[in-house]
């Protein structure tokens, strides 16, 4: 699975109508409705304000509105295509100007599902990745190779210094085996290393 890093713009437009899509990372509903209200305030007077969002690791949470378009003309393209490209964790909302000409049914889809797409290709994406939190006892004596490996390969080290230093960090794709192999063989035998827990976050 994939969420967008940032949040990025795209513009299509058909006879006349302005379809202004935009496309944010949400990681609840709370933030996927503020990032809505935020698009109606920035174009209050936009016909329309299509949305879809779709959230969690198995994209449990899904809602589509169509805003006053057809039913299922709207809202649905654009989750649809969040769906097909395995993207979660992100609300689009478009904004449509009516251009004065009806583009029907079929047209109105089409129009959605490409604003969807341009927002997909050009957006940058983080994916989610399982990583394990580490607890790592050792004596002063062998701070820099674990200093080291640790800048290295961890991510969000934090360092409590007592009798002996207790490191707090993470790492993707960690196998607990083979890293208290490594710690032990830096550290002579000496280091305790405790496994927090596993989770998944998106790198």
């Amino acid at each position: 699975m994939k969420t967008p890093k940032y949040p990025v713009t795209a513009e299509h437009v058909v006879n006349r109508s302005r379809f202004i899509g935009f496309l944010s990372r949400a990681e609840s509903e709370i933030e996927a409705s503020a990032f809505l209200d935020k698009i109606r305030a920035d174009y209050p007077d936009a016909t329309h304000h299509v949305y879809a969002y779709v959230l969690g690791d198995n994209k449990e949470t899904q809602k589509a509105s169509d805003d006053g378009e057809p039913v299922r003309t709207a809202g649905f393209p654009v989750l649809d295509v969040l769906n097909k490209n395995d993207v979660t964790d992100a609300i689009i909302v478009v904004v449509r100007y009516f251009g004065g000409i009806k583009l029907g049914s079929g047209g109105l889809i089409r129009a959605y599902s490409a604003t969807t797409r341009k927002l997909l290709e050009i957006a940058e994406y983080a994916y989610k990745t399982p990583i394990e939190d580490y607890i790592l006892h050792i004596g002063y004596a062998y701070t820099k190779p674990v200093e080291r490996y640790l800048n290295s390969h961890a991510i969000c080290i934090k360092t409590e210094y007592g009798e002996k230093i207790t490191y707090r960090f993470s790492l993707a794709n960690g196998k607990s085996d083979e890293i208290t192999a490594l710690f032990a063989d830096m550290t002579n035998g000496e280091a305790t290393l405790e496994t927090a827990a596993t989770r998944n976050v998106y790198l």
